[in-house]
């Protein structure tokens, strides 16, 4: 989120509007943008709003906030306040080493996507374009790279992103080792479905490997970036970033964007569905996607 720099202690009417903003976004005020029936940050029919970050605040009072003061996103200098907490332009800065949630703008998206990828509305691009956005969203700040969450504010411009920690494994898939994993699609990842194209992004990954600890394990899953020419960018994830459940169809019967078919399903709304199952399981930024992998009765999803 931009953010407009102060003195300490000097509050003005432009970042008192914003805090306000903020705070009713986190609220979950009413939209009337929402293209759901129900929610009120979503391009969906779902109830659950954007998944508010953790609260990275190293004072006392307020999330970004670095010091005790009341002022929403602090008083410093730099976006995100001027201290050393997570979030800030002091000597923290973001925790790189783990997977972290923004709200990202439409002038941080048009910066990290230029004029050929950047969007307002994640329900007017394919997986692929938000993926590219996020990946270059994140990996400018430090991160591995980047995934988008399924949920938006259309009224406040916010579309939302997690950052995936810096010790992830990014390679280049090429057509080969893609056609040995193809998911049953006999086309490009990019021409495949979503779920498709999830499901050789997560097969290429759970059939890599890493050491921990002096323990060869299997990643747990990965994603594209949306980084391709004859060659295709792949993020594979640590069992530190990420965790794996394979859910019964029948779980979750009250999950506001449940689906029946994930071939067809949009792949936000599956993002958001996936994201429920995460907040259900505890997971810290109750966010996470479908890996492709499912049969008629058991889907895979991966949860951050």
């Amino acid at each position: 989120m931009k953010i407009i720099h102060h003195r300490r202690g000097v509050v003005g009417p432009v970042v008192i509007l914003s805090a306000l903003a903020a705070l009713a976004l986190h609220l979950g005020c009413s939209s009337s943008d929402d293209s759901g029936g129900d929610s009120t940050h979503d391009a969906g029919n779902d109830a659950l709003p954007i998944p508010p970050p953790p609260d990275n605040d190293s004072g006392s009072d307020d999330p970004y906030d670095s010091g005790p003061g009341t002022d929403p996103h602090d008083s410093g200098t730099g976006p995100h306040d001027s201290g050393t907490g997570p979030h800030d332009s002091g000597p923290g800065g973001p925790d790189l080493t783990k997977d972290t949630f923004f709200n990202t703008t439409s002038a941080e998206r048009m910066k990290a996507g230029g004029a050929d990828h950047t969007f307002d509305d994640i329900a007017k691009v394919d997986l692929f374009q938000a993926s590219y956005v996020a990946h270059h969203f994140c990996s400018a700040k430090g991160f591995a790279s980047g995934h988008p969450t399924g949920y938006q504010d259309l009224a406040h411009g916010l579309i939302g992103v997690i950052c995936l920690a810096n010790d992830s494994y990014v390679f280049d898939a090429n057509p080969t080792e893609m056609a040995n994993v193809h998911c049953g699609s006999t086309s490009t990842p990019e021409g495949a479905t979503w779920a498709a194209a999830s499901c050789i992004a997560n097969r290429l990954c759970t059939g890599r490997t890493y050491t921990a600890s002096g323990t060869q394990k299997n990643y747990v899953g990965g994603i594209f970036t949306g980084e391709h020419n004859t060659v295709y960018q792949t993020v594979c994830l640590k069992e530190t970033a990420a965790i794996h459940y394979e859910v019964a169809t029948t779980d979750y019967p009250n999950n506001p964007d449940k689906f029946s078919n994930i071939d067809t399903v949009t792949w936000h709304q599956g993002a958001r569905a996936a994201a429920y199952i995460c907040q259900a399981k505890g997971r810290p930024l109750a966010a996470g996607f479908y890996t492709g992998e499912h049969s008629a009765t058991v889907d895979g999803v991966n949860c951050y």
